[in-house]
C-alpha cells in the first residue's frame, strides 16, 4: 500500500481513500547473522522462536530454509525500533552486540558463533517501505474492506487483506481467496 500512495492511479474514491488510510509501521526492524547451525546440531532447534522475558532483544527465530546445512541464518532481535529497552540504544555497534548478547543468553558460549550481520530498518526496504499494517482495530473496521472486492479488473492480495497481518500466510490466504474470485467471475462470464 505504501508503493501505491506515490503511483498514479484511476482506482475508485473508495479505494484510493483506502490506500491513503492504511498506515505502516515506520520503525520496524530486524537483525540477522550468519552462523554455524549450532541450534540444530546442539539443542534440536528446527524453526520457530526463543522468547527472552528481559532486555533490548527479547526474540531469537530460527529459520528453517537450509537444514542440517552447514551454516545459516539467526535473527536476533526483530520488532519496533521505538520500544524504550532497544531505542536507548544509540549506535548500530552496540544495537549488534545487544543482537549478539540476546544469543549468548540463549545459547551459551555461542555469541562468538555469529558473523556477518545485517540490520534492515523494514521502511527503507524498496518494494515493502514498511513492516506491517498498524492500528489493527481502525484498519479492520476501515480501509480493510475496500480491498476484499475488486475495483474494476484490480484485485488485490496480501497480508493487508487477511486478518493475519505481517504474516506470510495471511498473503497466501489472500491469495487463494483473490483466485477464487478471478475463477467465479470467469466462469459467471462463461455461462
Amino acid at each position: 500500500m505504501n508503493l501505491l500512495k506515490s503511483i498514479g492511479n484511476d482506482f475508485s474514491p473508495q479505494v484510493r481513500k483506502a490506500i491513503e488510510d492504511t498506515r505502516y509501521s515506520d520503525f520496524a526492524y530486524k537483525i540477522a547473522w550468519e552462523s554455524k547451525r549450532f541450534w540444530e546440531t546442539e539443542d534440536n532447534i528446527y524453526g520457530g522462536i526463543s522468547r527472552l522475558s528481559d532486555g533490548p532483544i527479547n526474540m531469537v527465530f530460527y529459520p528453517s530454509g537450509n537444514l542440517h546445512g552447514n551454516f545459516g541464518v539467526l535473527i536476533s532481535g526483530y520488532g519496533m525500533q521505538r520500544v524504550p529497552a532497544f531505542d536507548e540504544i544509540k549506535d548500530m555497534e552496540a544495537k549488534l552486540a545487544a543482537s549478539r548478547v540476546a544469543v549468548e543468553r540463549l545459547h551459551p558460549s555461542h555469541g562468538k558463533d555469529l558473523h556477518s550481520p545485517m540490520y534492515v530498518a523494514w521502511q527503507k526496504i524498496p518494494y515493502n517501505q514498511g513492516g506491517w499494517i498498524t492500528g489493527a482495530n481502525e484498519y479492520f473496521d476501515g480501509p480493510y474492506k475496500a480491498f476484499l472486492s475488486p475495483d474494476q479488473r484490480i484485485y488485490f492480495a496480501g497480508d493487508y487483506c487477511s486478518h493475519l497481518l505481517t504474516w506470510q500466510e495471511g498473503a497466501a490466504l489472500s491469495a487463494h481467496r483473490t483466485i477464487k474470485m478471478i475463477s467465479e467471475h470467469i466462469r459467471a462470464a462463461k455461462a
